[in-house]
């Protein structure tokens, strides 16, 4: 069996060549994710928490938005795809992905948002018109329909990124930790993501649009990267970072509207020479004959050039605020304070305690992933393994008779039959355990160690020896037994109803038992038609899976029972097992039945097998149901144990396993 490989060595190699999809599209990872989430929602005092749904999408150009009612993140976009080769850094990224849009459902106040885009529709400056320069150009170029659907677009992306703000700085305040790193490092990577000046200047990007994404860079990260076009360009941008720090703050959306309408008409310049040629763009592409969707979406277009632009309200189909998750409370906004935090690196050298959170939870998850790969790999070779063994020496009788061992899938209701009947004779087992460690005890204490240098008696005979190791003691005794046992189950038609039920119980009992002992052990069941045996694999030795017991609940009677070759092939498996003692419990109901094997011939059968097992160092004890037990009995001599009733079972098992194990 493979299992003897190092089971470390195995999930290391697993690990090593898990992809990036294999963790954070792991349902492990989901479930992590969404505890997360939970955490934040208890901190910030909401009533319930969103779903967070995780998508794989590369055609989505989304990162994360949310509806008000889940948050949606995408694995799938190539934004900061250059952090997938360090997973905890990537984990850091996405818990603050999930904090700020947990944020949006928090403090984002949805029905204004939506409330500034409809009035802006309607050729309203909403809450009201500005006190600037450009006021009346911007009032004045809001009575054209076509411009009113253009400058809402724009109004929605800068209304977006002064709230990004805002939601970032709440959570960082009212989360810490994690969650706040990772907002501050994707406010970095804002920066670093960013295309170059020249790259835009290279795409014919408009100076409205450049202007925008060395705003979002500054406001977002504190840097915005110029290139040799500072001179044009920061002048501007330290000028709208003036003007935004005055509405970022407060948890009234309306002052985010306010400093929306003020950046339009600082940029109103720029702003009105981009709209004009998102105009002229579309006459010139369709005829002049251009619908307003149409130029709508080409402005769109043009503002998906501003990085990092966010989706929340965009996404929106329904208007939610953070009352509809049950929080009603205020926040004293002056206590808020910038989050200081740079890109996380975790190649060596002392870490954070949010690093070594990230780290921790990322090696949690790959570990589970690769112990539960190896434990199927581990089950697969189990499956081929018991199917290709073939019992030695079988007698004339078995010699035309073929095998099929199945392992039963575990079903949902397997675990709570089982934990019933479990808890219903937790007394016996606890009985039995007993019984078993006071074998154990008198088995480790038989026996004597002489010639030591100091003991609990003299030892007379050795009075002479020079070295003076005259002294003798008893073996200090060990708290385990080298023992492995093998339960067979008769499955046979003759077993249904309550003898059925009475095997499946002992079966159990003695898992239980087995279980507390750390005693290795394996169940079969078995029956057989026209030659054929049918061998139900239910519990394993080599079987790494904790449920692999759960099995067990599904015991059921069938068909004939060929014991004796269903006996030959559970015990050669007994017998490759390296424990001193090997014991071999047969549940059954008596005489064996199937196409020439019945009667006389088959009862010879089973005592030539037993007398083999006991000449092979296996021990066998054969548990009797109800009125069959002097069948039992006849076949296999004393070596029978009642498990009709088992309450009566470890008084009964002790005297077997004592006279076999100890003596």
């Amino acid at each position: 069996m493979k299992k003897a490989t190092n089971l470390k060595l195995l999930e290391s190699e697993e690990i090593k060549n898990m992809s990036f999809e294999d963790v954070f599209l792991s349902s492990q990872y989901k479930y992590d994710i969404q505890q997360l989430s939970n955490t934040a929602v208890k901190r910030t005092g909401c009533e319930r928490s969103p779903l967070v749904r995780v998508l794989n999408d590369i055609n989505d150009g989304s990162v994360a938005y949310t509806d008000g009612n889940k948050v949606t993140i995408n694995f799938g976009n190539p934004f900061a795809s250059r952090l997938r080769t360090n997973y905890p850094v990537y984990h850091i990224y996405v818990v603050g992905l999930l904090a700020h849009e947990l944020g949006h459902i928090f403090y984002t106040d949805f029905d204004d948002s939506i409330k500034y885009m409809n009035e802006i529709g309607r050729g309203n400056i909403y809450p009201e018109k500005p006190v600037h320069k450009n006021a009346d150009a911007f009032e004045e170029s809001l009575k054209d329909e076509n411009n009113r659907k253009l400058i809402q677009a724009v109004a929605h992306t800068i209304d977006n990124i002064l709230e990004d703000i805002y939601v970032n700085r709440m959570q960082s305040t009212n989360l810490g930790g994690l969650y706040a790193r990772g907002i501050a490092l994707g406010n970095k990577l804002v920066a670093d993501e960013a295309p170059t000046v020249e790259k835009q200047k290279e795409n014919e990007n408009s100076d409205f649009t450049i202007i925008m994404n060395l705003f979002l860079s500054r406001i977002k990260s504190g840097v915005a990267y110029y290139g040799k076009y500072e001179s044009d360009y920061k002048d501007k941008v330290e000028n709208l970072m003036s003007v935004a720090v005055g509405y970022i703050f407060g948890n009234n959306h309306q002052n985010r509207c306010r400093g929306s309408n003020v950046i339009m008409c600082e940029l109103w310049d720029e702003l009105s020479e981009m709209l004009e040629k998102a105009k002229n763009n579309s006459d010139d592409n369709n005829d002049n004959e251009s619908s307003d969707a149409e130029i709508l979406e080409r402005l769109k277009k043009i503002l998906k050039q501003i990085e990092g632009q966010t989706q929340d309200t965009e996404n929106s189909t329904t208007s939610k605020t953070a009352k509809s998750f049950g929080y009603g409370g205020s926040l004293d906004t002056e206590k808020m304070q910038q989050t200081k935090g740079e890109a996380v690196s975790v190649n060596g050298g002392e870490f954070s305690d949010e690093e070594l959170e990230a780290i921790r939870a990322i090696r949690k998850i790959q570990k589970n992933i690769a112990s539960d790969r190896v434990e199927e790999k581990i089950e697969r070779e189990i499956d081929e393994e018991l199917n290709e063994i073939v019992p030695k020496n079988l007698p004339d009788i078995h010699e035309n008779v073929s095998y099929y061992v199945n392992r039963p899938d575990i079903q949902p209701s397997d675990k709570n039959c089982y934990d019933v009947i479990a808890t219903r004779y937790k007394d016996v087992v606890q009985s039995l355990v007993k019984v078993v460690k006071r074998i154990i005890k008198k088995k480790n204490l038989t026996g004597e160690r002489r010639g030591i240098y100091c003991g609990k008696s003299l030892d007379t005979s050795n009075l002479y020896r020079p070295d003076l190791k005259i002294f003798k003691d008893r073996k200090q005794p060990k708290k385990e037994i080298s023992l492995a046992l093998s339960v067979l189950i008769d499955e046979s038609g003759s077993m249904s109803g309550q003898r059925c039920r009475s095997a499946r119980n002992a079966s159990i009992v003695l898992a239980e038992m087995c279980e507390q002992l750390n005693v290795p052990y394996e169940v079969f069941g078995h029956t057989a038609l026209s030659g054929r045996v049918y061998l139900n694999n239910y519990k394993n030795f080599d079987s790494l899976k904790k449920d692999d017991k759960y099995r067990l609940a599904q015991v059921d009677a069938s068909f004939s029972n060929r014991d004796g070759a269903a006996i030959l092939y559970v015990t050669e498996r007994l017998k490759q097992r390296k424990e001193q003692n090997k014991l071999f419990i047969i549940i059954s109901d008596g005489e064996p039945a199937d196409i020439g094997y019945y009667g006389d011939e088959a009862k010879s059968d089973l005592k030539y097998i037993h007398s083999q097992l006991i000449s092979s160092g296996v021990d066998l004890i054969a548990a009797a149901i109800g009125s069959d037990k002097e069948v039992i009995h006849q076949i296999y001599g004393q070596s029978f144990l009642d498990v009709t009733n088992l309450e009566t079972m470890p008084e009964t098992f002790a005297r077997i396993l004592k006279k076999k194990i100890v003596n």
